[in-house]
């Protein structure tokens, strides 16, 4: 894997259990890496826009939520274990984990927000990528 100078000297500045980290999770830890040094939230935060991605999907949120509203929610797989949960508010990573362990966390104090289930969005989340066998 070639590294970049610019992001090798991001991912100097990272403690080394989770540097070392970077051959099997490249994505996971260049997002820790851009983010390490932005500052916590601030105390309550209310995200408009919330995305959860694991290492099951790493394009496609497996929950979205629009201000408040649940617009998708992805089952994962059967028998398949998320080895990375990276959350996104607002279009920024506020919180990554790794192996069941955190490696980023910006969330500071921020509470999450009352969620209204959209039932059309959560229908069409229920049945996207399913086969009608």
């Amino acid at each position: 894997m070639n590294i970049s100078d610019y992001d090798q000297q991001l991912i100097d500045k990272l403690p080394s259990q989770i540097a070392a980290l970077i051959d099997k999770y490249f994505f996971e830890i260049m997002n820790v890496a851009d983010n390490w040094e932005n500052p916590c939230l601030p105390d309550n935060y209310v995200p408009n826009e919330i995305e959860l991605y694991t290492s099951e999907d790493l394009e496609n949120p497996i929950i979205s939520i629009s201000n408040g509203v649940l617009e998708r929610y992805a089952f994962p797989k059967e028998g398949n274990n998320c080895l990375t949960s990276t959350l996104m508010f607002d279009g920024e990573f506020v919180y990554i984990e790794i192996e069941g362990k955190e490696v980023l966390n910006k969330m500071g104090n921020v509470p999450f927000p009352e969620m209204i289930i959209n039932p059309v969005s959560l229908i069409n989340s229920l049945f996207a990528g399913r086969s009608n066998d």
